[in-house]
């Protein structure tokens, strides 16, 4: 009898408890939660500031655990990536306060973007801004991009299967680097009209803790050498920049702070150099 009534209890917790998960995927599916509104806000912030990656399946998640966090996670998003430009956007920057990172990186080539640079201005969360190397071609752009105080990390980026095709088509590098003063992180990858000028232009950044000029093959070694400059870098990447030279590494030796350097396929650097 003490046997059949055991069998008895867990087929009912059984029951009981597919009925609660087949009631939780429902309200998942339809964006509520069985958990009412009483969960803080707070706990929402702790969330967030332990996520590193922000994917659709965490948006879902925590849209379902409270209607409280839903309202919250609905108003916040931490990162916009936007293709191209149109008339419905204008304007609408203002609607998203808490992005912290802008990608513009897709946006077509030809296309001037510098009144919607301008837009950017009305998002105060702003520090994080990736563009395509072809935006510092542009004097309108560039003039635009001047104006963003906010941002702190800039990040210009070729895509290297155009730039095999088009290296003959590649424009003059147009941006006075000394203006962006803000700047703690700075990033040149596959941009083929930054020169050994625009880097030593950029030495006077004295805030720059980051420095990415990976596949920058025109930087010259006489613009490599200003990299020397950069007390502060804490991160370097020089790799695939065919004038890294063993006198350039020995001029790194002078950054005291760093902690991470990237010398990947620098074929020209001795292991005299090295040491």
């Amino acid at each position: 009898a003490l046997m059949r009534a055991r069998a008895a209890f867990h087929r009912n917790e059984a029951v009981r408890l597919d009925a609660e998960a087949d009631a939780a995927d429902a309200a998942r599916a339809a964006g509520v939660s069985q958990w009412g509104s009483d969960l803080p806000p707070l706990f929402l912030q702790m969330v967030l500031e332990r996520l590193s990656v922000w994917e659709r399946a965490t948006h879902g998640a925590i849209r379902a655990t409270c209607s409280t966090w839903s309202s919250i996670v609905d108003a916040w998003c931490p990162e916009l990536w936007i293709r191209s430009w149109t008339a419905v956007m204008e304007g609408k920057m203002a609607w998203f306060p808490s992005v912290t990172k802008v990608n513009l990186l897709w946006c077509d080539k030809e296309e001037d973007i510098s009144s919607n640079l301008v837009e950017l201005r009305s998002m105060p969360s702003l520090h994080t801004l990736y563009l395509s190397a072809s935006c510092a071609e542009r004097a309108a752009d560039v003039e635009a991009l001047y104006g963003l105080t906010t941002v702190s990390t800039l990040k210009f980026c070729g895509r290297r299967e155009e730039i095999l095709c088009e290296m003959e088509e590649a424009g003059e590098w147009v941006p006075d680097m000394s203006r962006f003063t803000t700047l703690t992180s700075l990033s040149f990858v596959n941009c083929p009209t930054l020169e050994g000028e625009q880097v030593e232009a950029a030495s006077h950044l004295t805030g720059l803790t980051e420095l990415n000029l990976a596949f920058c093959s025109n930087v010259t070694t006489e613009g490599l050498r200003a990299v020397s400059r950069f007390t502060a870098l804490t991160n370097l990447n020089v790799s695939e920049c065919d004038n890294v030279t063993t006198e350039v590494v020995r001029g790194m030796s002078d950054l005291t702070a760093l902690a991470t350097l990237n010398l990947a396929r620098c074929y020209n650097v001795t292991t005299e150099g090295l040491c």
